[in-house]
């Protein structure tokens, strides 16, 4: 798998555009972004993880002193992402076990992570996902 970091979802469009127009299947592509998916992508066969419903971390505030506060809850920042969505996400990408934590911290910070297996020859799909902006390209 082909894995490209972007640094927000604009470059979704392009990205498929370009997998259309080398030919590709779209339905094999993987999108994990907690950005909503713009309604002319959100037709195609592209399989969209949207983190937007994944549970977020809360803080009890102020209730009181002397253990008063809600159980489950915890004193995270609200913009971080739990849940087992992400990590199945992850999965499907073939992000490895020791580093789902910094792709996750990517999503939360709202970065596209989009994922396409791996061809006989990746180059090409390599140099799409850099010519469109990809931070970070890996092959798991």
């Amino acid at each position: 798998m082909v894995v490209g970091i972007f640094p927000d979802a604009s470059a979704l469009k392009a990205v498929v555009d370009g997998l259309l127009a080398s030919g590709a299947d779209t339905e094999r592509l993987r999108v994990l972004t907690i950005d909503e998916i713009p309604t002319e992508l959100a037709a195609t066969d592209v399989q969209y993880v949207w983190i937007g419903d994944v549970e977020r971390a809360m803080d009890p505030g102020g209730l009181g002193s002397g253990g008063t506060g809600i159980p489950g809850m915890s004193n995270r920042a609200p913009d971080q992402v739990h849940g087992d969505e992400m990590l199945e996400g992850l999965s499907e990408l073939g992000v490895p076990d020791g580093r789902t934590d910094e792709y996750a911290r990517a999503v939360e910070q709202g970065k596209l992570i989009v994922g396409y297996p791996a061809l006989s020859d990746p180059a090409p799909l390599r140099q799409m996902f850099s010519s469109l902006g990809a931070t970070s390209i890996e092959e798991f």
